[in-house]
């Protein structure tokens, strides 16, 4: 991926975007066939495990390595929650925290039930599969399913607020279904949901590309063991709908300054889930066991939209990057847990592994910035918060660059990424001061509305970028990691 990130990233590390995705894919592929072999072969389950082998069957006979199913974010997941949980029972592999949580949130009532349960969910791939090949495919025994529930692969999902049974799928034409009330045959209507008691069938918006699909599908995260993202699925489809043409101005925004952004944004991102902007509910993130998907408030100017898109995406490379090994070597400091780092972004301290990927992200961020201000028809506010953030990432990236350098031991491939950004951020800075951005701006802020507004100190007046950088370190940085401020600044 060469380039992709404007203006000056011919030595950054992402130019194996493509490749480190593509590695991830592969990843989860031989997870799920190593399962689906030592399941075949040993029946660990005593028959529990016929269900899932008889689905397995299925999509090796009628799907080709490329459907959808394989791309959707819950595969990666999926596969991986699997390969622990049977590892696990075999006595191969430890529980970690995360597929013990996985195990509450299913009732498993230990690691051989929460085994045959989760197996047993391997059909919801084979109902997205038979729905992209346009196909008929009915289960002996009904997949049990909470609700809001999507079906992979697609962009259709069930609402509600209680359990269902899924029967089986009409190819295209409708998904077999049975409540409490009865049996029903929901059609896949393309003018939008069709209810039935208590379940509605939703229709999620799409938006293609060349070389992907984007879907705009709350209802993918609603999954056991994921609590932290559970919420997101209340949001619904609806509000995707209501926003889509928000999301759309965005992309042609961003594919107009940054077009070799935008192409690897779209190959690599599955699942984009717009959220209005709440006090107090679940920020803008990205999750480690969702390949492409992104939550992200929907802000009404496209350029700060575009720079969360960047900032998610990003993240979900570096995911795919640490896939290939640890960027942390062992050292004074416990890299993942030891919060005692000083974020230009937060208010508390956080540990070298999120200073880590705020340095990767946020210097894309930056570059997107840069590539904007480097363009003749951007609106004037927008400009002008151009050249301040651009200033003020600049800076940010230098105070973490100089911790992690400072405190960090990185490993080889840890190491790479860590100069390739950090050669990055060189250009970036002599680019900065080419475009306008310095020290001395206008400090500015984004509003959900798409507006801006001026910091203030206490009195009332506006500050620069320079002082609201200083006044953020001196209220923050408790355990002075910020030793070299007059370098710095």
């Amino acid at each position: 991926m060469l380039g992709v990130f404007e203006a000056t990233t011919a030595n950054s590390i992402l130019n194996d975007v493509d490749e480190i995705f593509s590695l991830r894919d592969q990843k989860a592929h031989s997870a799920m066939q190593a399962v689906a072999d030592v399941v075949s072969r040993r029946r660990p389950l005593n028959g529990l495990e016929n269900g899932f082998l008889d689905t397995w069957r299925w999509i090796n006979s009628n799907v080709e390595s490329s459907t959808g199913i394989y791309r959707d974010p819950r595969f990666y997941h999926w596969s991986q929650l699997a390969f622990s949980l049977l590892g696990s029972h075999l006595g191969t592999a430890e529980l970690t925290p995360s597929v013990e949580r996985y195990i509450r949130a299913i009732g498993g009532t230990n690691v051989s039930n929460a085994l045959a349960i989760h197996l047993e969910q391997f059909k919801a791939f084979a109902l997205g599969a038979a729905w992209e090949i346009d196909t008929s495919l009915e289960f002996e025994l009904p997949l049990l399913v909470r609700l809001p529930w999507a079906m992979p692969g697609s962009p259709w999902s069930l609402g509600g607020t209680d359990g269902c049974a899924i029967r089986g799928i009409e190819g295209r034409n409708r998904l077999l279904v049975s409540t409490p009330r009865g049996d029903h045959a929901l059609p896949f209507l393309d003018d939008g949901n069709h209810s039935s008691d208590a379940v509605t069938l939703c229709l999620a918006p799409q938006i293609k590309f060349e070389s992907g699909c984007l879907t705009l599908q709350p209802h993918a995260v609603n999954l056991p063991g994921l609590d932290e993202l559970n919420s997101i699925s209340s949001i619904g489809t609806s509000y995707q709908w209501q926003e889509l043409s928000n999301l759309q101005r965005t992309l042609e925004s961003m594919s107009r300054i940054a077009p070799q952004t935008f192409n690897a944004f779209a190959k690599q991102m599955r699942n984009v889930i717009l959220k209005p902007e709440v006090e107090g509910s679940v920020y803008n993130t990205s999750c480690s066991r969702l390949t492409g998907l992104a939550i992200v408030t929907s802000y009404r100017s496209p350029l700060v939209l575009a720079e969360d898109l960047i900032h998610e995406f990003c993240h979900n490379y570096l995911f795919a990057l640490e896939d290939q090994g640890p960027l942390f070597e062992d050292g004074e400091f416990d890299a993942v847990h030891d919060e005692c780092f000083y974020s230009p972004w937060r208010k508390d301290s956080r540990p070298l592994y999120g200073l880590f990927h705020a340095y990767v992200v946020f210097t894309q961020v930056a570059d997107f910035w840069n590539a904007a201000l480097c363009r003749s028809d951007i609106s004037s506010p927008d400009r002008e918060f151009g050249e301040c953030r651009l200033a003020t990432l600049v800076k940010q990236l230098a105070v973490t660059g100089d911790q992690i350098s400072r405190f960090a031991r990185l490993t080889e491939l840890g190491q790479k990424t860590f100069d390739a950004i950090s050669n990055q951020l060189r250009q970036l800075e002599i680019s900065a001061q080419q475009v306008g951005a310095s020290l001395d701006c206008r400090s500015i802020e984004p509003l959900f509305d798409g507006s801006y507004k001026t910091s203030l100190d206490a009195n009332g007046d506006s500050i620069s970028v320079r002082d609201s950088l200083k006044r953020h370190i001196a209220l923050y940085d408790c355990l002075q990691r910020c030793a070299n401020m007059q370098a710095i600044f």
